[in-house]
């Protein structure tokens, strides 16, 4: 019955952070370029300026998102001058992709806010024994299996 209640209590909980994240995930911010970008712009850039030289592919697995997807952000990315394609040197037909001076500026931007934005949680999460730490991560990878499992079966 406990076992029960504490679930009921942690998913409750769980699904109130995950409602605030796509509530904060869905405002556009200046990262210091002098035009707001929304969420899903400033992650792809976040991820290229990490991985420089990535290919639509590996751009949307690491986002998590469909390869149509991702080219519909570099177009817009690449409008806004904020990232640049080009053709592989080593393979002529793939396409990667790099942040301009201007995206470099926004991706900055972006690790600065993070670096504000994320202090109080890395400071609590520091402050725990390294093994809870080790177990909500671990707790973290089994339900975004879970998570994986359902869409499979729901798509």
């Amino acid at each position: 019955m406990q076992e029960n209640r504490d679930f009921q209590e942690l998913r409750a909980a769980f699904i109130r952070i995950v409602s605030k994240y796509q509530a904060l995930e869905k405002l556009p911010q200046d990262y210091g370029i002098g035009e707001v970008l929304y969420p899903a712009e400033i992650h792809a850039i976040e991820m290229i300026g990490k991985n420089p030289g990535m290919n639509v592919t590996e751009l949307a697995s690491g986002l998590g998102v469909t390869k149509g997807a991702v080219s519909q952000i570099i177009k817009k990315l690449n409008n806004k001058g904020l990232v640049a394609k080009y053709r592989d040197p080593r393979n002529e037909k793939a396409v990667l992709v790099g942040l301009t001076g201007r995206g470099r500026l926004a991706f900055d931007g972006h690790e600065a806010f993070h670096a504000q934005y994320d202090a109080e949680i890395m400071r609590l999460v520091s402050e725990l024994p390294r093994h809870k730490v080790l177990f909500l991560r671990e707790v973290f990878i089994k339900m975004e299996a879970a998570v994986d499992h359902y869409l499979k079966i729901l798509a």
